[in-house]
């Protein structure tokens, strides 16, 4: 078998075994201001973690917000690309566990700070987990205060790769490696 056709079929067979394994997936990303459509001037800055479990349809997550230029309103879960303004599909605010001001032991309150958290909800539309997990580049999570009411900070989620996945990719390329080696044996 040729050595460009085994390539695409190696690659193809590791991606497709990853692909097919991730009911689970985990998304970190950051959120500010230049992600927003359009841009604003706003200093703020944040971070967030996403699970979503697409066989049970729940969410859990983890956003914290710094140096909010108004008062914090909502949080939500957006379908759209990059560069374009979508609907809400998930209120990320009416689910959290936890919400308000970022607090440091010994109650130490960070001013202009905001922070989420929400565990095991399963409060998420029918499919919802599964449409995230299979586009993930198609949804963004948007902060609104009361200095930005259509979105402070935003930022567009993204996949953090599984161990599995670079396995199977460094086992896809090693059988390739064998491959060529063996052609190359055959024709010396």
């Amino acid at each position: 078998m040729s050595i460009f056709r085994a390539a695409p079929l190696a690659l193809a067979l590791s991606l497709a075994v990853g692909a097919a394994s991730a009911a689970t997936q985990m998304y970190s990303f950051n959120l500010n201001a230049l992600q927003e459509v359009p841009t604003n001037a706003s200093p703020a800055a944040g971070s967030m973690q996403i699970t979503i479990n697409d066989t049970t349809n729940v969410i859990s997550y983890q956003f914290t917000g710094f140096n909010l230029a108004g008062t914090f309103a909502a949080a939500h879960i957006h379908r759209a690309l990059a560069g374009v303004n979508g609907p809400v599909v998930y209120n990320l605010v009416s689910a959290a566990d936890y919400s308000g001001p970022v607090t440091f032991p010994p109650n130490i309150s960070v001013p202009n700070s905001w922070a989420l958290l929400g565990q095991n909800e399963t409060n998420m539309v029918a499919g919802l987990g599964l449409s995230i997990n299979a586009t993930p580049w198609n949804f963004y999570v948007n902060v609104h205060t009361s200095a930005f009411g259509g979105g402070e900070i935003r930022g567009q989620l993204a996949p953090i790769p599984e161990p599995s996945t670079y396995a199977m990719f460094a086992a896809g390329l090693g059988v390739v490696g064998l491959m060529w080696r063996r052609r190359a044996a055959r024709q010396a």
